[in-house]
Protein backbone atom coordinates (compact mmCIF):
# COMPACT_ATOMS: atom_id res chain seq x y z
CA UNK A 1 0.00 0.00 0.00
CA UNK A 2 1.62 3.29 -1.30
CA UNK A 3 1.42 5.74 1.35
CA UNK A 4 1.84 9.54 0.09
CA UNK A 5 3.88 12.22 1.75
CA UNK A 6 3.89 12.85 5.60
CA UNK A 7 3.93 16.27 6.90
CA UNK A 8 4.35 16.72 10.83
CA UNK A 9 4.50 20.27 12.75
CA UNK A 10 7.14 21.53 15.31
CA UNK A 11 7.54 23.94 17.70
CA UNK A 12 9.58 24.13 20.91
CA UNK A 13 7.19 21.87 23.10
CA UNK A 14 7.74 18.36 24.17
CA UNK A 15 4.34 17.30 22.99
CA UNK A 16 5.40 18.21 18.94
CA UNK A 17 8.60 16.56 19.82
CA UNK A 18 6.77 13.52 20.62
CA UNK A 19 4.55 13.86 17.75
CA UNK A 20 7.56 14.46 15.25
CA UNK A 21 9.05 11.37 16.13
CA UNK A 22 6.09 9.52 15.31
CA UNK A 23 5.44 10.76 12.41
CA UNK A 24 9.05 9.92 11.31
CA UNK A 25 8.41 6.08 12.24
CA UNK A 26 5.21 6.42 10.12
CA UNK A 27 6.67 7.33 7.49
CA UNK A 28 9.71 5.24 7.52
CA UNK A 29 7.08 1.87 8.35
CA UNK A 30 5.61 3.42 5.01
CA UNK A 31 8.48 4.26 2.89
CA UNK A 32 6.97 7.80 2.59
CA UNK A 33 8.68 11.18 2.14
CA UNK A 34 8.64 13.46 5.42
CA UNK A 35 8.89 17.15 5.56
CA UNK A 36 8.46 18.93 9.17
CA UNK A 37 7.49 22.42 9.51
CA UNK A 38 7.27 24.94 11.93
CA UNK A 39 5.42 28.50 11.62
CA UNK A 40 7.10 31.19 11.58
CA UNK A 41 5.75 34.78 12.28
CA UNK A 42 5.15 37.07 9.29
CA UNK A 43 7.69 40.24 9.16
CA UNK A 44 5.35 42.20 7.11
CA UNK A 45 2.19 41.58 9.45
CA UNK A 46 4.52 43.31 12.23
CA UNK A 47 5.56 46.26 9.88
CA UNK A 48 3.64 49.55 10.01
CA UNK A 49 6.15 51.58 8.54
CA UNK A 50 6.30 51.15 4.25
CA UNK A 51 9.84 49.35 3.54
CA UNK A 52 11.02 48.07 0.66
CA UNK A 53 10.26 44.68 -0.32
CA UNK A 54 13.59 43.50 -0.56
CA UNK A 55 14.37 44.49 3.11
CA UNK A 56 11.58 42.96 3.99
CA UNK A 57 12.32 39.97 2.48
CA UNK A 58 15.95 39.85 3.98
CA UNK A 59 14.09 40.30 7.49
CA UNK A 60 11.93 37.52 7.00
CA UNK A 61 15.23 35.26 5.81
CA UNK A 62 16.48 36.12 9.29
CA UNK A 63 13.48 35.84 11.41
CA UNK A 64 12.71 31.87 9.29
CA UNK A 65 16.71 31.20 10.02
CA UNK A 66 16.69 32.11 13.16
CA UNK A 67 13.29 30.64 14.52
CA UNK A 68 14.53 27.01 12.59
CA UNK A 69 17.85 27.33 14.67
CA UNK A 70 16.34 28.06 18.30
CA UNK A 71 13.96 24.96 17.28
CA UNK A 72 17.02 22.36 16.30
CA UNK A 73 18.61 23.71 19.34
CA UNK A 74 15.65 23.21 21.78
CA UNK A 75 14.61 19.39 19.96
CA UNK A 76 17.82 17.90 19.16
CA UNK A 77 17.94 15.50 22.12
CA UNK A 78 14.33 14.46 20.87
CA UNK A 79 13.57 14.33 17.51
CA UNK A 80 15.79 12.23 15.50
CA UNK A 81 18.48 14.29 13.72
CA UNK A 82 17.86 13.33 10.43
CA UNK A 83 14.11 14.29 11.00
CA UNK A 84 15.20 17.82 12.21
CA UNK A 85 17.35 17.89 9.13
CA UNK A 86 13.98 17.98 6.98
CA UNK A 87 12.84 20.86 9.18
CA UNK A 88 11.43 23.82 7.36
CA UNK A 89 9.80 27.26 8.14
CA UNK A 90 7.08 28.16 7.22
CA UNK A 91 5.42 32.01 7.03
CA UNK A 92 2.02 32.46 8.82
CA UNK A 93 -0.40 31.32 11.44
CA UNK A 94 0.05 27.19 12.23
CA UNK A 95 -3.05 26.19 10.72
CA UNK A 96 -2.49 28.34 7.37
CA UNK A 97 1.22 26.59 7.33
CA UNK A 98 0.24 23.43 7.73
CA UNK A 99 -2.37 23.80 4.92
CA UNK A 100 0.19 25.95 2.75
CA UNK A 101 2.58 22.71 2.99
CA UNK A 102 0.14 19.80 3.09
CA UNK A 103 -1.30 21.02 -0.10
CA UNK A 104 2.44 21.83 -1.61
CA UNK A 105 3.56 18.22 -0.89
CA UNK A 106 0.26 16.43 -1.57
CA UNK A 107 0.16 15.13 1.83
CA UNK A 108 -1.66 11.49 2.80
CA UNK A 109 -1.20 12.70 7.16
CA UNK A 110 -0.39 15.66 8.86
CA UNK A 111 0.91 14.91 12.53
CA UNK A 112 0.99 16.83 15.86
CA UNK A 113 1.70 16.61 19.18
CA UNK A 114 -1.05 17.69 21.55
CA UNK A 115 -0.70 17.73 25.51
CA UNK A 116 -3.21 15.27 27.32
CA UNK A 117 -6.58 16.15 28.77
CA UNK A 118 -5.87 19.81 28.44
CA UNK A 119 -6.23 22.17 25.66
CA UNK A 120 -4.08 21.19 22.46
CA UNK A 121 -0.73 23.17 22.72
CA UNK A 122 0.77 25.82 20.75
CA UNK A 123 0.36 24.32 17.59
CA UNK A 124 -3.13 23.83 18.53
CA UNK A 125 -3.86 26.88 20.76
CA UNK A 126 -7.49 28.34 20.69
CA UNK A 127 -9.52 27.88 17.40
CA UNK A 128 -6.40 26.60 15.37
CA UNK A 129 -7.39 22.61 16.44
CA UNK A 130 -11.25 23.46 14.46
CA UNK A 131 -9.09 25.38 11.42
CA UNK A 132 -6.86 22.63 10.41
CA UNK A 133 -9.16 19.88 10.82
CA UNK A 134 -11.63 21.54 9.08
CA UNK A 135 -9.74 23.02 6.21
CA UNK A 136 -6.45 20.42 5.95
CA UNK A 137 -6.95 18.37 2.80
CA UNK A 138 -5.59 15.37 4.65
CA UNK A 139 -6.02 13.34 7.64
CA UNK A 140 -4.51 14.59 11.28
CA UNK A 141 -2.97 12.83 13.67
CA UNK A 142 -2.98 14.70 16.92
CA UNK A 143 -0.88 12.73 19.28
CA UNK A 144 -1.15 11.57 22.98
CA UNK A 145 2.03 11.22 25.11
CA UNK A 146 5.16 9.77 23.93
CA UNK A 147 5.30 7.23 21.00
CA UNK A 148 4.09 3.75 21.71
CA UNK A 149 3.99 0.52 19.20
CA UNK A 150 0.55 1.15 17.48
CA UNK A 151 -1.10 -2.32 18.14
CA UNK A 152 -4.99 -1.31 18.57
CA UNK A 153 -6.87 0.91 16.14
CA UNK A 154 -10.36 2.03 17.70
CA UNK A 155 -12.08 3.58 14.73
CA UNK A 156 -15.97 5.04 15.72
CA UNK A 157 -18.13 5.30 13.05
CA UNK A 158 -21.57 6.85 12.70
CA UNK A 159 -24.33 6.40 10.31
CA UNK A 160 -23.37 9.23 7.68
CA UNK A 161 -21.52 9.55 4.62
CA UNK A 162 -18.06 9.86 7.12
CA UNK A 163 -18.46 6.19 8.07
CA UNK A 164 -16.86 5.23 5.17
CA UNK A 165 -13.51 7.33 4.24
CA UNK A 166 -13.18 6.98 8.27
CA UNK A 167 -13.54 3.15 7.98
CA UNK A 168 -10.74 3.32 5.02
CA UNK A 169 -7.85 5.53 7.30
CA UNK A 170 -8.41 3.39 10.37
CA UNK A 171 -7.68 -0.14 7.97
CA UNK A 172 -4.62 1.67 6.36
CA UNK A 173 -2.92 2.19 10.15
CA UNK A 174 -3.88 -1.11 10.88
CA UNK A 175 -2.34 -2.81 7.39
CA UNK A 176 0.41 -0.74 8.02
CA UNK A 177 1.47 -1.82 11.39
CA UNK A 178 -0.16 -5.14 11.60
CA UNK A 179 -2.78 -3.49 14.10
CA UNK A 180 -5.69 -4.74 15.54
CA UNK A 181 -8.99 -2.70 14.37
CA UNK A 182 -12.12 -2.40 16.37
CA UNK A 183 -15.24 -0.77 14.97
CA UNK A 184 -17.45 1.07 17.76
CA UNK A 185 -20.77 3.04 17.64
CA UNK A 186 -22.71 5.21 20.05
CA UNK A 187 -25.99 5.64 20.11
CA UNK A 188 -26.91 9.05 21.77
CA UNK A 189 -30.27 9.29 23.18
CA UNK A 190 -32.24 12.31 20.71
CA UNK A 191 -32.56 15.56 22.27
CA UNK A 192 -35.28 16.35 24.90
CA UNK A 193 -37.16 19.64 24.45
CA UNK A 194 -39.50 19.88 27.49
CA UNK A 195 -42.22 21.64 25.54
CA UNK A 196 -42.38 19.64 22.92
CA UNK A 197 -42.66 15.18 23.28
CA UNK A 198 -40.24 13.09 22.02
CA UNK A 199 -40.36 13.18 17.81
CA UNK A 200 -39.67 9.15 18.29
CA UNK A 201 -39.77 6.46 20.59
CA UNK A 202 -36.45 6.38 22.04
CA UNK A 203 -36.31 1.96 21.89
CA UNK A 204 -37.73 2.45 18.08
CA UNK A 205 -34.62 5.16 17.43
CA UNK A 206 -32.32 2.86 18.42
CA UNK A 207 -33.83 -0.36 17.04
CA UNK A 208 -33.58 1.47 13.78
CA UNK A 209 -29.69 2.67 14.75
CA UNK A 210 -28.46 -1.44 14.83
CA UNK A 211 -30.81 -1.89 11.63
CA UNK A 212 -28.82 0.68 9.53
CA UNK A 213 -25.85 -0.37 11.32
CA UNK A 214 -26.27 -3.84 10.12
CA UNK A 215 -27.29 -2.92 6.19
CA UNK A 216 -24.75 0.38 5.74
CA UNK A 217 -21.63 0.34 7.67
CA UNK A 218 -20.91 -3.43 9.57
CA UNK A 219 -20.41 -4.73 5.98
CA UNK A 220 -17.93 -2.13 5.60
CA UNK A 221 -16.02 -3.84 8.44
CA UNK A 222 -15.69 -7.62 7.61
CA UNK A 223 -11.72 -7.10 9.14
CA UNK A 224 -12.58 -5.88 12.47
CA UNK A 225 -10.73 -8.85 14.05
CA UNK A 226 -11.33 -6.53 17.58
CA UNK A 227 -15.04 -6.66 17.12
CA UNK A 228 -17.64 -4.33 16.25
CA UNK A 229 -19.18 -2.60 19.40
CA UNK A 230 -22.51 -0.44 19.70
CA UNK A 231 -22.84 1.51 23.13
CA UNK A 232 -25.18 3.95 24.73
CA UNK A 233 -24.13 6.84 26.08
CA UNK A 234 -25.25 10.35 26.93
CA UNK A 235 -22.07 11.73 25.00
CA UNK A 236 -20.20 9.99 22.60
CA UNK A 237 -17.15 11.32 23.39
CA UNK A 238 -16.82 9.80 26.41
CA UNK A 239 -17.97 6.94 25.44
CA UNK A 240 -15.38 6.58 22.67
CA UNK A 241 -12.91 7.70 25.51
CA UNK A 242 -14.04 4.97 28.07
CA UNK A 243 -14.15 2.54 25.18
CA UNK A 244 -10.36 3.25 24.08
CA UNK A 245 -9.54 3.05 27.75
CA UNK A 246 -11.30 -0.17 28.17
CA UNK A 247 -9.58 -1.94 25.25
CA UNK A 248 -6.25 -0.19 25.56
CA UNK A 249 -6.38 1.40 22.41
CA UNK A 250 -3.65 3.28 20.67
CA UNK A 251 -4.90 5.40 17.74
CA UNK A 252 -8.70 6.71 17.98
CA UNK A 253 -9.98 6.95 14.14
CA UNK A 254 -12.85 9.51 14.23
CA UNK A 255 -14.10 11.19 10.90
CA UNK A 256 -14.11 15.62 10.64
CA UNK A 257 -17.67 15.83 9.63
CA UNK A 258 -21.39 14.49 9.65
CA UNK A 259 -24.38 15.60 9.56
CA UNK A 260 -26.83 17.02 12.13
CA UNK A 261 -30.23 15.61 13.81
CA UNK A 262 -29.84 11.66 13.68
CA UNK A 263 -26.10 11.48 12.72
CA UNK A 264 -24.65 14.15 15.17
CA UNK A 265 -20.78 13.66 14.44
CA UNK A 266 -20.02 17.11 14.66
CA UNK A 267 -16.94 18.92 15.14
CA UNK A 268 -16.97 21.24 18.06
CA UNK A 269 -18.50 18.47 20.02
CA UNK A 270 -17.50 14.29 19.80
CA UNK A 271 -14.17 15.24 17.42
CA UNK A 272 -13.07 18.48 19.29
CA UNK A 273 -13.77 16.57 23.18
CA UNK A 274 -11.50 13.70 22.20
CA UNK A 275 -8.85 16.00 21.03
CA UNK A 276 -8.88 17.51 23.85
CA UNK A 277 -9.77 14.58 26.49
CA UNK A 278 -9.31 10.90 24.55
CA UNK A 279 -6.11 9.21 26.53
CA UNK A 280 -4.72 7.76 23.56
CA UNK A 281 -4.07 9.58 19.88
CA UNK A 282 -6.58 10.41 17.59
CA UNK A 283 -6.58 10.44 13.92
CA UNK A 284 -9.33 12.71 12.38
CA UNK A 285 -10.22 11.91 8.95
CA UNK A 286 -12.08 14.39 6.41
CA UNK A 287 -15.18 12.96 5.07
CA UNK A 288 -17.38 15.02 2.36
CA UNK A 289 -19.95 17.36 3.70
CA UNK A 290 -23.20 16.28 2.30
CA UNK A 291 -25.76 19.21 2.15
CA UNK A 292 -28.36 19.53 5.53
CA UNK A 293 -31.98 18.95 3.99
CA UNK A 294 -34.92 20.62 5.33
CA UNK A 295 -35.85 16.78 6.87
CA UNK A 296 -33.02 14.49 7.22
CA UNK A 297 -34.44 11.16 5.27
CA UNK A 298 -35.55 8.32 7.53
CA UNK A 299 -33.78 5.48 8.92
CA UNK A 300 -35.39 2.39 7.80
CA UNK A 301 -38.88 1.61 8.69
CA UNK A 302 -39.23 5.31 10.51
CA UNK A 303 -41.20 8.60 9.41
CA UNK A 304 -39.24 11.28 8.28
CA UNK A 305 -38.13 13.57 10.94
CA UNK A 306 -37.76 17.33 11.63
CA UNK A 307 -34.11 18.52 11.40
CA UNK A 308 -33.62 21.69 13.70
CA UNK A 309 -31.72 24.82 11.59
Amino acid sequence: MTWPPIVAGLDASPEAAQGAELAWRIAAAAQAPYHLVHAVRDVRSAMFLAIAPGVIDELQSLVNARALAEIRRAQKSAVPDEALSKLEAWVGRPAVALGEAATRYGAGLVVLGAKRHSPPGRWLGGSTVQNVVRHLPAPLLVTAGAPSPIRRILVAVDLSAAASPTIEGARRFAALFGGEMRALHVIEPLPIVSELPPPIDPKEYADACRQQLEHEVWPLLTDAAGGRVVRDGVWAAQAIAAEARGWDADVIVVGSHGRRGLSRWVLGSVTEQLLHHAPSSVLVVPAPVAPVPATEPALTGMARVPVPA
